[in-house]
């Protein structure tokens, strides 16, 4: 059965009701801002044509216009108090009282907070969303950062403000690694503000069991492997004291998420450093409250060098070893020895090496001897490191001082001498 509503402004009397119905059915009201929502249930007289909904401020109603079983009445005045009345009318035109006198008084209520607010990180820069708002009194919208999962607080300015049509905002020129958190408030034209609409970054794990060895003018860090998806890399930082959180100067690397060690060189021996690793995901997000480990560099001697060995090509050695990982080695020191054994008290200097040589040529050796080497590293500030350890290698042949005499005896007591091995 259709019903429907004829508008008419301005003041009206109510004509007289046929009659008054056997169950009406009550009139619900909700107040709003500058705005009376009603509603009610479809009346069981037979044969209603339209409903007749009058609104009035004291004295005579408005005719107004409404839907089946609902209307929003709009551009109120908050804080006056609007009487309703709803009357149905058949198709004879008569009516019958379902409500009268129903008050309801709109009020200044506060906006609701933006919809769909959500926060994407990018390199240094944040990207936010949201819906906008369909209250007609909002006028714009106040977005609130802080660092580090700070609370908001009263005293908490917003960063811009944002007109009532802007569905996006890019917050630029951030620090990668600092966990952001972003609220967004509606603001209407009477200054409400609403509930905050927030996106927080979630803090991210802390990578587990960081250990730190100090040696001279470096430093060496090293952590376990991570295991958790969906973590973009690791941020390092070095800072001389310590801090709740490590800030954009103390940014010491960005590590790939599949390493595990980092070596921080070029240092100052005697100082204390202090280290900050965390993990960042694809949008940002980082735990930089973490607890830092320290160290100390210390003017140590140079690690023994390691992996020596030697081959011959005729009657030359060739030694090889492998490069001192300490940044003040500056030259190598070979030492050779002969004898069966090769000691290592009586080896002699033959050779010095630069510090980024990995390889001597001992020329001109004699055949059936046994030579040994070993080597040593000396820093800029001039300690020796232990010796590595010893070579050795025999050189093919025979010796010059193996001569065999063969006697050839003539007649009337002469005899020929032949010294095998000697040049003739």
């Amino acid at each position: 059965m259709a019903k429907w509503v004829r508008i008419l402004l301005g003041t009206i009397m109510l004509t007289p009701l046929v009659s008054m119905a056997q169950d009406p059915s009550p009139l619900g009201i909700t107040a709003g801002d500058r705005e009376v929502k009603l509603f009610w249930q479809p009346t069981d007289i037979e044969n209603v044509s339209h409903y007749e909904l009058y609104r009035s401020v004291y004295n005579g109603y408005l005719r107004l216009d409404s839907e089946v079983t609902t209307f929003t009445d709009t551009g109120l005045d908050n804080g006056v108090t609007y009487y309703y009345a709803l009357v149905a009318v058949d198709s004879d035109g008569n009516k019958w009282e379902i409500a009268r006198g129903t008050p309801a008084t709109p009020v200044d209520l506060p906006p609701s907070p933006p919809d769909g607010f959500k926060a994407s990180g990018r390199d240094e820069e944040v990207r936010l969303r949201w819906s906008t708002l369909k209250s007609k009194d909002t006028v714009g919208y106040l977005l609130l950062r802080s660092l580090n999962e700070m609370p908001f607080t009263e005293s908490t300015r917003p960063i811009i403000t944002l007109d009532k049509m802007d569905s996006m905002y890019v917050d630029q020129r951030l620090v990668n690694g600092t966990v952001y958190t972003y609220n967004l408030i509606s603001v209407d034209e009477t200054g409400n503000r609403s509930e905050p609409a927030s996106d927080i970054g979630v803090p991210l794990p802390v990578p587990e069991e960081l250990t730190i060895r100090p040696a001279d003018k470096t430093v060496h860090l090293a952590w376990s492997s991570n295991k958790q998806p969906n973590l973009s890399h690791y941020v390092l930082y070095r800072t001389n004291s310590v801090r709740e959180s490590p800030e954009i100067q103390d940014f010491l690397a960005r590590v790939d998420i599949n390493d595990s060690t980092y070596t921080d060189t070029g240092l100052t021996n005697g100082l204390i450093y202090y280290y900050y690793l965390t993990l960042v995901d694809p949008h940002g997000y980082s735990n930089v409250n973490v607890e830092p480990v320290s160290a100390v560099p210390e003017n140590l001697p140079p690690l023994a060098p390691s992996g020596l060995r030697v081959a011959t090509a005729m009657r030359d050695a060739t030694i090889e070893w492998i490069r001192n990982p300490e940044p003040d080695v500056i030259r190598y020191h070979l030492y050779r020895s002969m004898g069966s054994t090769g000691d290592m008290e009586n080896g002699v200097p033959i050779a010095q090496a630069d510090a980024n040589d990995t390889t001597y040529t001992d020329p001109g050796l004699d055949a059936g001897t046994a030579y040994f080497y070993y080597l040593t590293a000396e820093d800029d500030s001039g300690q020796l490191s232990n010796r590595s350890k010893q070579v050795s290698i025999s050189i093919r042949g025979k010796p010059h001082g193996d001569r065999s005499l063969i006697y050839f005896i003539f007649p009337a007591g002469y005899a020929l001498l032949l010294f095998l091995g000697m040049p003739l």
